[in-house]
Protein backbone atom coordinates (compact mmCIF):
# COMPACT_ATOMS: atom_id res chain seq x y z
CA UNK A 1 0.00 0.00 0.00
CA UNK A 2 1.50 3.30 -0.94
CA UNK A 3 1.39 6.37 0.69
CA UNK A 4 1.69 10.25 0.16
CA UNK A 5 5.44 9.62 1.73
CA UNK A 6 6.01 7.12 -1.49
CA UNK A 7 5.47 9.65 -4.06
CA UNK A 8 8.66 11.03 -5.81
CA UNK A 9 8.23 15.18 -6.97
CA UNK A 10 9.69 14.78 -10.36
CA UNK A 11 10.03 18.60 -10.53
CA UNK A 12 12.63 18.77 -8.21
CA UNK A 13 14.25 15.04 -8.74
CA UNK A 14 13.39 14.97 -4.52
CA UNK A 15 12.50 11.58 -2.74
CA UNK A 16 10.41 11.07 0.21
CA UNK A 17 11.63 8.85 2.66
CA UNK A 18 9.33 5.82 2.10
CA UNK A 19 6.98 5.24 5.63
CA UNK A 20 5.33 1.42 6.18
CA UNK A 21 1.57 2.26 6.29
CA UNK A 22 -0.40 2.30 9.13
CA UNK A 23 2.52 0.77 11.27
CA UNK A 24 1.94 2.67 13.92
CA UNK A 25 -1.53 2.15 14.73
CA UNK A 26 -1.00 -1.33 17.05
CA UNK A 27 1.93 -0.24 18.57
CA UNK A 28 0.42 0.03 22.27
CA UNK A 29 -0.74 -3.09 21.95
CA UNK A 30 2.89 -4.16 20.61
CA UNK A 31 4.30 -2.63 23.02
CA UNK A 32 2.66 -3.48 26.14
CA UNK A 33 3.00 -7.25 25.09
CA UNK A 34 6.50 -6.89 24.57
CA UNK A 35 7.33 -5.47 27.89
CA UNK A 36 4.58 -8.25 29.72
CA UNK A 37 6.47 -11.02 27.46
CA UNK A 38 10.14 -10.20 27.29
CA UNK A 39 11.07 -7.71 29.69
CA UNK A 40 9.52 -9.11 32.77
CA UNK A 41 11.87 -12.30 31.69
CA UNK A 42 15.10 -10.09 33.16
CA UNK A 43 15.84 -10.76 36.73
CA UNK A 44 14.90 -7.88 38.85
CA UNK A 45 13.52 -5.67 36.55
CA UNK A 46 12.10 -2.43 37.46
CA UNK A 47 9.57 0.07 36.68
CA UNK A 48 12.15 1.73 34.96
CA UNK A 49 13.34 -1.08 32.36
CA UNK A 50 9.94 -1.50 31.87
CA UNK A 51 9.24 2.07 30.78
CA UNK A 52 12.59 2.80 29.21
CA UNK A 53 11.91 -0.68 27.17
CA UNK A 54 8.41 0.23 26.47
CA UNK A 55 9.74 3.77 24.98
CA UNK A 56 11.95 2.10 23.23
CA UNK A 57 9.54 0.27 21.73
CA UNK A 58 7.21 2.99 20.59
CA UNK A 59 10.26 4.52 18.81
CA UNK A 60 10.89 1.49 16.56
CA UNK A 61 7.44 0.19 16.31
CA UNK A 62 6.50 3.20 14.08
CA UNK A 63 9.15 1.59 11.53
CA UNK A 64 7.58 -1.63 11.52
CA UNK A 65 5.09 -3.15 8.91
CA UNK A 66 1.81 -3.61 9.84
CA UNK A 67 2.42 -7.08 9.55
CA UNK A 68 5.00 -7.42 12.33
CA UNK A 69 3.04 -5.42 14.52
CA UNK A 70 0.43 -7.27 14.91
CA UNK A 71 2.67 -10.66 15.05
CA UNK A 72 4.18 -8.94 18.07
CA UNK A 73 0.94 -7.43 19.79
CA UNK A 74 -0.61 -11.03 19.31
CA UNK A 75 2.73 -12.98 20.34
CA UNK A 76 1.93 -16.14 23.24
CA UNK A 77 5.80 -15.60 24.06
CA UNK A 78 8.68 -13.54 23.58
CA UNK A 79 10.33 -16.53 21.76
CA UNK A 80 7.35 -16.33 19.31
CA UNK A 81 8.13 -12.27 18.66
CA UNK A 82 11.94 -13.21 17.72
CA UNK A 83 10.93 -16.16 15.81
CA UNK A 84 8.13 -15.90 14.03
CA UNK A 85 7.86 -11.89 14.65
CA UNK A 86 11.31 -11.21 13.88
CA UNK A 87 11.78 -9.04 16.65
Amino acid sequence: MRTQDDVQDTQSGAVSVTKPAQAGSNCEDACKNYVGKCLTLVPGASETLFKQGSDSCMEECVQWTSAKTDCIASAASCESMTDACGL
